[in-house]
């Protein structure tokens, strides 16, 4: 099938009517199954040709399948997706095979046997969980052609379960897409405008709370705060983060389950674990020796259970537990804040995250493999020169302990794309510069610990750090990406803020010498036309180059329903999806839709190629989607034309509720029917 819609600069046709996508890789969640009777001593292992396969070392690299009861064996493996793909087209990442290894005599050693073929592994560029299943065999096969030798068995069932797009394609698209004119506009101090090609594609703003002016909870703010209560059904945590007259007037709620939080104290009856007399009988002298070694043990049984079901953390707090944390999503209408026990410290170059232990350091997957090594092994070597000996070491002005009942203390870093152009030195002085701010900000937070504890009374909650980045610095750091061609400003401002953009511009695009960002004025007409149109969220959307095709687009509290209507249109269904999905994914960016997306596409009839056309409205949306900065998820077209999507929140986006947008249409309406209303009075 052949879409009518355009592919855009930088996109080119591939076999088949795919679009071609320069550059996208990332990492696929693959799990491999296979059915195999085995004896006692016997294993199967799971060996290929990349190495997290094993190179073909069947002895030394290969990945042991787990049994699954009734001769099933499976291993999950995270790949690497190739650097150069095109989206909707299938390529080969690995070839793969499944062998049977005899633990036999240690004279002997163990052997193994193959299945008989070699399979080869063909995905598309996007998918992120797969399933393949596949058939033992051990019968040889014959081959009657010279070129039959080199075809490959293919899974007897290969199941996409989930796609993604995030990470190294949005920075690859963006790459190839220089010919697309991206601006930012700033019509005032608390609003920003994201256009490409004069188009608003996203809009930010910096919304105020009146009542609570600047004691009011910000994305990004660092507290130190208390456990008040936990939540087992979510596994998750109350935690305040603000008093008045001892009574916790804002808590946060802390999911931080897969993961032990960076820095938190024990409460002072948090150790103490009750065991009734008459369960343990200790001799006299031992008695304080044994009851701590038990209750150890106790806390150890506990975190190891949790641990291996995935919730370690949640296990490791309890109430009155002090604890720094990081907002990382504000509160709603219905909903309250969410925090992360993993503070993170954003600069130019480089994120700085707390952690439970330990100093380790990663790149960005938008670099290449090679670079994203070297770049993670020297930020590591510079994040411990700076860290050194941590924070366990760090005494008071009375040469005692300051952390006294702390855990965690270890730190992680994050080098960005950006880092990997930018001078070492430069980027040495960030990293000195994020790690005296967690310090500070940890010792901070142990005197006021230290502080409650020897008055005996509550701990206080307090903030910690804010960053106090005016809305517009905020801006630039997170859109200074490489396609950005000017920034305008209104023509009223005065030159001192003109100087002030531009010296923050060419500071935070050092790194972009071959394409120079301009700093310009724009009339306020124009500006207040572009936020109208970037504010417009009615209820029924036209999809372009459509006669009446429409997307409906309802959010309720749980989910937001797109329904495609085809009208009276009179192009092919396959052509009103394809162009509905690249709609969509742009109205999903400019709504800042998050959560649960439900999109209803139009029946494609056909079975025989239905499978075919959800294939290309999966590869359109997935071209689509890689300009959104939120992280997309979202699972093949079920038989019925339902796509389900779950995208993550961005910051200063707005805020669409479906009671708003009926409200907004209803208003249109009535101003519609007044105004004709007045026409007629006039022509009367």
């Amino acid at each position: 099938m052949t879409s009518t819609s355009g592919s855009g600069p930088g996109l080119a046709r591939g076999d088949g009517g795919a679009f071609a996508l320069i550059g996208t890789p990332g990492r696929c969640v693959t799990t491999f199954r296979v059915r195999k009777r085995t004896r006692f001593g016997q294993r199967v292992v799971l060996v290929g040709s990349t190495a997290e396969l094993g190179t073909w070392r069947v002895l030394g690299g290969s990945i042991r399948c787990a049994p699954e009861g009734n001769d099933w064996w499976s291993a999950t493996v995270c790949l690497e997706v190739p650097t150069s793909r095109v989206v909707g087209e299938e390529c080969v990442v690995c070839e793969y095979n499944f062998a049977v290894i005899d633990d036999v005599a240690e004279s002997t050693g163990p052997t193994y046997v193959w299945r008989s073929g070699t399979s080869a592994l063909m995905l598309p560029s996007y998918a992120f969980m797969v399933e393949v299943v596949d058939v033992w065999t051990e019968e040889k096969r014959e081959f009657t052609s010279l070129t039959d030798t080199f075809r490959m068995n293919e899974p007897a069932l290969k199941q996409v379960l989930q796609y993604y797009t995030g990470g190294a394609s949005k920075s690859l698209r963006a790459r190839d897409d220089r010919n697309v004119k991206t601006e930012i506009w700033f019509p005032s101090d608390d609003c920003a405008v994201l256009t490409e090609d004069g188009e608003a594609v996203e809009i930010l703003e910096n919304v105020r709370d009146e009542e609570e002016g600047d004691q009011a909870m910000r994305v990004g703010d660092v507290y130190l705060g208390t456990v008040v209560s936990k939540v087992p059904n979510m596994k998750s945590l109350l935690v305040g983060v603000a008093t008045k007259n001892g009574k916790f007037t804002k808590t946060v709620l802390l999911r931080d389950g897969l993961s032990q939080p960076a820095a938190w104290w024990k409460g002072q009856e948090s150790d103490k674990v009750v065991i009734e007399a008459s369960e343990v009988s200790l001799p006299d002298e031992d008695e304080d020796v044994e009851m701590k070694l038990i209750s150890s043990m106790m806390h150890s049984d506990m975190n190891d259970q949790l641990a291996r079901a995935g919730k370690q953390a949640f296990g490791m707090y309890n109430i009155g537990d002090a604890v720094i944390l990081e907002i990382i999503r504000d509160s709603r209408e219905h909903k309250g804040a969410i925090a992360t026990a993993e503070p993170s410290l954003t600069g130019r170059f480089t994120v700085f995250k707390g952690t439970a232990n330990g100093v380790s350091a990663h790149a960005s997957k938008k670099l290449s493999v090679v670079t994203r090594d070297s770049l993670a092994q020297w930020g590591e070597n510079t994040l411990k020169q700076t860290w050194r000996y941590g924070l366990e070491k760090i005494k008071d002005k009375n040469e005692a302990p300051l952390f006294t009942g702390f855990h965690g203390g270890g730190a992680h870093l994050i080098m960005r794309s950006a880092s990997a152009s930018a001078p070492p030195d430069v980027v040495t002085r960030e990293v000195s510069e994020l790690t005296r701010r967690w310090k500070s900000m940890c010792i901070s937070a142990a005197k006021s610990v230290t502080k409650s504890r020897k008055r005996q009374q509550p701990l206080v909650p307090r903030l910690l750090w804010r960053d106090n980045t005016n809305f517009k610095g905020m801006v630039l750091r997170e859109l200074a990406s490489t396609n950005i061609h000017s920034i305008v400003m209104p023509n009223d401002s005065k030159p001192e803020e003109l100087e002030e953009i531009t010296k923050s511009v060419s500071t935070l695009r050092a790194d972009t010498e071959e394409m120079q960002t301009v700093v310009r004025v724009g009339s306020q007409v124009k500006m207040q036309n572009l936020i109208r149109r970037a504010r417009t969220f009615s209820e029924r959307v036209t999809i372009p180059d459509t006669q009446s095709a429409q997307l409906v687009i309802q959010s309720t509290e749980a989910l937001t329903a797109i329904d495609v209507n085809t009208g009276s249109s009179r192009m092919s269904v396959a052509e009103i999806n394809v162009m509905a999905a690249r709609t969509a994914a742009a109205e999903i960016r400019r709504r800042n839709i998050s959560g649960i997306i439900v999109i209803d596409f139009v029946n494609a009839g056909n079975p025989k190629t239905r499978d075919q056309i959800y294939r290309q409205i999966e590869a359109e949306f997935a071209d689509a989607a890689t300009r959104d900065r939120g992280k997309i998820s979202f699972m093949p077209i079920s038989a019925f034309g339902l796509m389900q999507i779950t995208r993550s929140h961005i910051p200063y986006g707005p805020k669409v509720e479906a009671k708003d947008v009926r409200r907004e249409d209803a208003r249109s309406s009535t101003k519609s029917s007044a105004t004709k209303w007045l026409d007629k009075r006039k022509t009367r």
